[in-house]
Order: C-alpha cells, then structure tokens, then sequence
C-alpha cells in the first residue's frame, strides 16, 4: 500500500506540473499575441480590448496616435541596429512625458498613447512642445536624422464612439496637412466629409481614364 500512495503522489505530481507548465504556456502565447514583436509594446489587440473595456465603464480619455512618416523610408539605407535605436529611444522618451499612461504599437511607424487624464484646451499644446522636442534632429554614431512625425489627436468625452471608431478618428486626424510634413491635429467632423470627397473624386478621375472619358476642348483666346 505504501507502493500504491508513492504512485498516487508522484502521478498527483506529475499531473500538477503539466498542468502548471501548460498554464505557463497559454499565458506565454496569450502575452505574444497581444505584443508587438519589434518595440516590445502591447499590440492593437490589446488595445482594442482595453478601449472597450474604458467604453463599457463610461471612462473619459484621449487617444493620441502618431505616425512616423519616414522611419522605414529611413531603414532602406542605414542598419537594424539603428533604426532599434531610433524606436526604442522614442518609446522611452514618450513614456518619461506622459508616465501613467498606456502606449501601444501596431506597427514600425504607428503609437498609440492612451491618456486618461488631460485638460482638452492643454491637450493640443502639450502634444505640439512634445512634437517640437521629437522633431530635433537624432544624431546616433555617424548618422544624423530628422523625423517627419503626424499626429492625430482624437478626445471620447461625451459621445459613445465603440472602440474602432475612436481609434478610426484618431489615425484619420494623422492623416491631416501636407504628405510629408509634421504636424499635429484634432479629429473634426469635417474630416470625414473631405474624405469621402476625395475618395468619390479619385474613383470617378479613375473610372474616367479606364473608360477613356476624357477629351481635349479648345478655349479660344479672343481680343475684345
């Protein structure tokens, strides 16, 4: 019977310790998913699930998203290790200015910075001397570097918007202002407008060439 208690426990054992070890790995896998590979920082999954969650709880918060223009433009001509400099020196230097708050990555180029407490007539402000410190040129080894960064500036307040929508209004306000300039701007209704405008007028402009739509009308030059 000894025999017999000595095998219980040591299965008993073994079963606790696969079970554990299978715990362990779930949450292993579960964190990988939710993580972004290359900064290291949770993912738009996670984010998404914890925008619904603050959605849910009727919380107020802002979502900054910003847009590095030219990072992988930049990566095309200098090694990893730099561009791992770059991103890495960014993320500390965003979470040093904003501690408290949540920042997320959903790619090389885009961060999403959660904040949960801010005054909205400082907001815009605080973010533009943050951009003016970011836009300093980098100089890492023999390289010297200058970010083109957009920013997006998208505030849930009163209106229910659902998780995407927030963060829709907040990359569409990124999108803002000329191609390849810096700057920082705050979702407007009127985004949208221009938008589907933009989109109705490029799919008509390329509807037009493909149907050979288009054609030469003189105007003639008459002296009066």
């Amino acid at each position: 019977w000894l025999l017999r208690i000595f095998i219980y426990l040591f299965v008993a054992f073994i079963t606790g310790y696969v079970f554990q070890m299978n715990n362990k790995t779930n949450t292993l896998i579960k964190e990988k998913e939710l993580t972004d590979p290359f900064t290291g920082l949770y993912n738009m999954n996670k984010l998404l699930f914890e925008l619904k969650k603050m959605n849910v709880n009727d919380e107020k918060f802002c979502l900054v998203f910003f847009n590095v223009l030219n990072i992988e433009e930049i990566s095309k001509y200098v090694d990893y290790s730099i561009i791992d400099i770059i991103i890495h020196k960014g993320i500390e230097h965003l979470k040093s200015q904003f501690k408290g708050n949540d920042l997320y990555s959903s790619n090389l180029h885009e961060y999403i910075l959660v904040l949960k407490e801010y005054d909205e007539n400082e907001i815009i402000k605080i973010i533009s001397k943050y951009l003016e410190d970011v836009l300093n040129a980098i100089h890492i080894k023999d390289y010297s570097f200058q970010l083109i960064v957009k920013v997006g500036i998208a505030l849930k307040n009163v209106e229910n918007y659902d998780a995407t929508e927030i963060l829709n209004k907040a990359r569409i306000a990124a999108d803002q202002g000329e191609i390849y300039e810096s700057g920082v701007y705050t979702y407007d209704n009127n985004f949208n407008k221009e938008r589907k405008f933009f989109n109705e007028i490029s799919g008509s402009l390329n509807n037009a060439i493909i149907n050979n739509e288009f054609y030469l009308v003189y105007q003639p030059i008459i002296n009066i």
